[in-house]
C-alpha cells in the first residue's frame, strides 16, 4: 500500500480510513487492539509462518467445523493491502483445502515492514483524537504505546471482539476471492 518511505500518498491514506472506518461501522464492539490487527494483517499479510501444511489445514478443519456456518457461500472482507479475511463460516468442507492453500502462499509472500506499519498506526490513532472512529483516544494511545514497546508483534483480536464476534477466518490475497468467484456451483 505505502510507497517507499511507509508513509501513505493521500489515495492510500483516503482508503486506510476508509478501510478503518468501515471496520469500526462493521463491528462496533472492536477495540483499537482489533484495529491493528486490521493494519497488521493489510500491510504484513496473515503473520503466521507454515512449516506443516497437513498440520495447517487440519487446524482449519478443526477451526471451521467449530464456527457458525452461512447459507450465503464463501465471504471475503476487503483489509486493505491487497488483502481479504475469508470468513470460515461459508465454505464448504470440500473447499477448505484450496483455500488453505490460498492461506499458505498469502503467508509466504513477501510484504509490508513494520516500519510503514507505524504511519498507519498513528493514522488510526489520529481518527480516534478527530472524533472518526468511536474509540478512546487515550485508551488507543496507551495500548498503542505498549504495543510499539513490545516491539510491533503479530496481535490477536480483543476478548470483547471475540465474544461478540467469535472471528473465525484467513488471510488471503485477490487470487483466492477471483478463483471462488470463477469456480462457485
Amino acid at each position: 500500500m505505502a510507497h517507499t518511505s511507509g508513509i501513505p500518498l493521500h489515495h492510500e491514506y483516503i482508503e486506510l480510513c476508509r478501510h478503518l472506518m468501515a471496520h469500526a461501522e462493521r463491528y462496533p464492539q472492536a477495540r483499537f487492539q482489533d484495529l491493528a490487527k486490521l493494519l497488521y494483517q493489510a500491510e504484513l499479510g496473515p503473520g503466521h509462518m507454515i512449516d506443516d501444511p497437513d498440520a495447517c489445514l487440519q487446524r482449519l478443519i478443526d477451526e471451521w467445523r467449530g464456527c457458525e456456518k452461512t447459507e450465503d457461500g464463501p465471504r471475503f472482507e476487503a483489509i486493505g493491502g491487497g488483502f481479504f479475511r475469508a470468513h470460515l463460516g461459508g465454505f464448504q468442507e470440500a473447499q477448505l483445502p484450496k483455500l488453505c492453500r490460498f492461506f499458505m502462499e498469502a503467508a509466504a509472500y513477501p510484504v509490508g515492514s513494520k516500519a510503514a506499519l507505524i504511519p498507519k498506526l498513528g493514522i488510526a490513532l489520529d481518527l480516534c483524537r478527530k472524533g472518526r472512529l468511536p474509540l478512546s483516544h487515550r485508551r488507543a494511545r496507551s495500548w498503542l504505546m505498549r504495543y510499539r514497546q513490545a516491539g510491533l508483534p503479530a496481535v490477536s483480536h480483543s476478548a470483547r471482539f471475540r465474544k461478540a464476534y467469535s472471528p473465525a477466518y484467513r488471510v488471503v490475497s485477490a487470487a483466492c476471492v477471483a478463483w471462488f468467484a470463477d469456480n462457485q456451483k
